[in-house]
């Protein structure tokens, strides 16, 4: 009988900003801001734009843009004059004012344009971020604060958690579950790969990847063909729209001594108080496949009984035991015991120094891990496993680390933490904090769990309030509900309604689906005929 592949939705909440990387740079020619926000300019449509009114606008805009890819120190003309009373940062409206015929006018339908997104890629929250702009009189209207780093992001430019970022977390989490539960013979057979290594700090790394992971042949080389997680995938997350749940983070290196390093890095963050879905797929039938290959006597070289000792070390249980479920559990307690160990880390590094990331330790919710960047080195290696055992400690800590001098507890000696200030007042947040849950959660559950999490009532950091939930149904009634799939039609929604959770209806009147991807909520109408739904209609897109 061929076993199946089974599928479990993950949840995962965002209980700190997370920023995962695009490897772009958005440049400062490249965005506005205005009134809170961050528009990322469409420069394709504001050319056209530009070009119907001012037949000459096309090379001078084509000069501008030349001269603002200079960066800092490049020499363009704007950089060298800058008009009098703003920064030097070039700004699409000043261009069109100081250089184009009709500029008033046309400057104005720009800026529109770009504030209703129509000539915007898409638009992020951008809290104020040194408080006292306003008060010493400058306005944020013409500021523009830099290179910002973009998250990675759909096609579509939605924002997303990508399933390769969280395996990648569920990985080190068994990797340290593994060591912290190592017995003394496979201690031995870790001082064994040490030795064989010879110690190489760029090694150690590989060395117990592949004693925890590889198999066969693979136990030797690391082939990916032979690791014990292609039985698991991770899918993309549901996406979110920037404007509602993005924002714009600083970010700042916080050392030991409670000194910040000047100047930081400035990065589109997923805020906190999201709600994501995703699914993780556990390929059943390869694991028993595999197992059987294994049997066969010209094979048995080739795995070397490697296979059966290294899967129930992994995942806990024996192949002849082996369910779906069994690993769904190990994948999540893993998770749960890594998180608690990463905090633990964070809390003593933050001392009495930073109250904000010592309080977050303390209220964490169970099921708390960290992805992303700025995560730190202690929650992507097994510095956690080797503080926690004594005998891992002696094995590696020389070798990890390669600075004798460093004390482990204190390693890494500073921190990418995110800066917020409110007033005079500054409240740092570490990046990366996630709930994952098996059971279903929702944004107004999440948000009011990020604010225990940070141990106080009302944080000083302005989170983002998520759609509503109805308590109940009645015929008429308009609700909101969350896009599941937008490739047909009628597209299938989930009703966010108290009681309807995970049940999923289709939903007509959809004229046009760009833009409706998965994840997306909208407000609908209900039709009900007794107490049954009998339809549903498309209203439009909900709006916080």
């Amino acid at each position: 009988m061929v076993m199946p592949i089974v599928t479990q939705k993950l949840y995962v909440e965002t209980l700190t900003p997370v920023f995962i990387g695009s490897n772009e740079k958005v440049q400062p020619y490249e965005y506005l801001v205005r009134n809170g926000m961050v528009y990322r300019l469409n420069l394709d449509a504001i050319a056209r734009t530009i070009l119907e009114v001012d037949s000459r606008a096309l090379d001078l805009f084509a000069s501008w843009l030349e001269e603002s890819m200079q960066g800092e120190g490049g020499g363009g003309a704007w950089r060298k004059h800058p008009p009098r009373g703003r920064q030097q940062q070039p700004s699409i409206i000043t261009f069109v004012r100081e250089n184009l015929r009709n500029s008033p006018q046309l400057a104005k339908k720009i800026e529109q344009g770009i504030i209703s997104n129509e000539l915007a890629l898409y638009s992020i929250p951008w809290p104020e971020p040194d408080g006292g702009a306003q008060a010493a009189g400058r306005s944020q209207q013409h500021r523009q604060m830099g290179t910002i780093l973009a998250a990675i992001k759909t096609g579509s430019q939605k924002m997303y958690i990508p399933g390769s970022s969280l395996k990648g977390v569920l990985r080190t989490a068994l990797l340290y579950a593994v060591l912290t539960e190592a017995d003394k013979h496979f201690l031995g057979q870790i001082q064994s790969a040490l030795k064989h290594q010879g110690g190489q700090r760029g090694s150690i790394g590989q060395a117990l990847e592949r004693l925890v992971f590889s198999y066969g042949q693979g136990a030797e080389r690391g082939d990916a063909k032979y690791d014990l997680m292609k039985f698991i995938g991770v899918s993309d997350s549901t996406e979110v729209e920037p404007t509602t749940g993005g924002e714009i983070v600083s970010v700042k290196h916080y050392k030991t001594n409670g000194e910040s390093r000047q100047p930081g890095s400035v990065v589109e963050a997923i805020a906190p108080g999201r709600v994501f879905s995703l699914c993780i797929r556990v390929d059943m039938g390869l694991i028993h496949q595999i197992r059987d290959w294994g049997k066969e006597e010209s094979r048995m070289l080739k795995y070397q009984d490697t296979f059966e000792e290294r899967f129930q070390r992994l995942y806990g249980c024996s192949l002849r035991e082996v369910t779906a479920e069994h690993i769904f559990k190990r994948l999540l307690d893993a998770a749960k015991k890594f998180g608690r160990a990463v905090a633990g880390h964070d809390q003593r590094w933050a001392g009495n120094r930073y109250p904000d990331l010592d309080k977050l330790c303390q209220h964490l919710p169970e099921g708390a891990v960290k992805l992303g960047w700025g995560s730190g080195f202690h929650s992507t290696t097994v510095l956690c496993a080797v503080l926690e055992r004594e005998e891992l400690r002696e094995l590696l800590s020389a070798n990890l680390l390669n600075r004798r001098h460093v004390q482990l507890e204190q390693f890494p000696t500073s921190r990418r933490m995110g800066s917020f200030r409110q007033g005079n007042a500054e409240a740092i947040l570490p990046l990366g904090w996630v709930r994952l849950s098996f059971d279903p959660l929702r944004e107004e559950q999440s948000i009011a769990s990020t604010k225990q999490s940070l141990g106080i009532e009302q944080s000083s950091v302005s989170l983002p309030s998520g759609p509503p939930i109805a308590e109940r149904l009645r015929n008429g009634a308009e609700v909101c509900a969350r896009i599941v799939d937008s490739s047909k039609q009628p597209i299938t929604v989930e009703l966010l309604v108290r009681r309807y959770e995970g049940q999923y209806y289709p939903c007509r009147g959809v004229s046009n689906t760009a833009g409706l991807s998965a994840g997306t909520i909208v407000r609908v109408r209900v039709n009900l005929q007794g107490n049954r739904i009998q339809s549903l209609t498309y209203l439009g897109i909900w709006k916080q």
